[in-house]
């Protein structure tokens, strides 16, 4: 499981961070498919927007891997970005596993 790490400093940003939570099933899926159906441009575009918005949100973990899979497709190295994504998908699940323990966090820091 995977936490936000802005709860820490400012608990008020729960509700920013459940939207960001509900958003992330379908990006995640968005840019798998873009991946399967070799739509290149839209996989970039979306990568790129996702190492944009996750460290806002208290995963900077996902910027960085978001950032590593931006090179590998600058690469064209299609065997790292299927490992890449492997590791994307399960930073996700393991991001969207924290939801409950966001609002303990933010509930014990008010």
């Amino acid at each position: 499981m995977i936490t936000s790490e802005i709860l820490l400093e400012d608990p008020g940003l729960i509700d920013l961070i459940d939207k960001f939570m509900t958003r992330l099933p379908v990006m995640r899926d968005s840019i798998n498919l873009a991946n399967t159906e070799k739509n290149n441009e839209e996989f970039s575009n979306l990568i790129h927007q996702l190492k944009g918005v996750g460290g806002g949100y208290g995963y900077p973990m996902l910027t960085v891997l978001c950032s590593d899979i931006e090179v590998q497709i600058k690469n064209e190295s299609v065997e790292n970005i299927s490992a890449l994504l492997q590791e994307f998908n399960t930073m996700c699940e393991e991001i969207l596993a924290g939801s409950d323990e966001n609002h303990k966090i933010a509930d014990a820091n008010k």
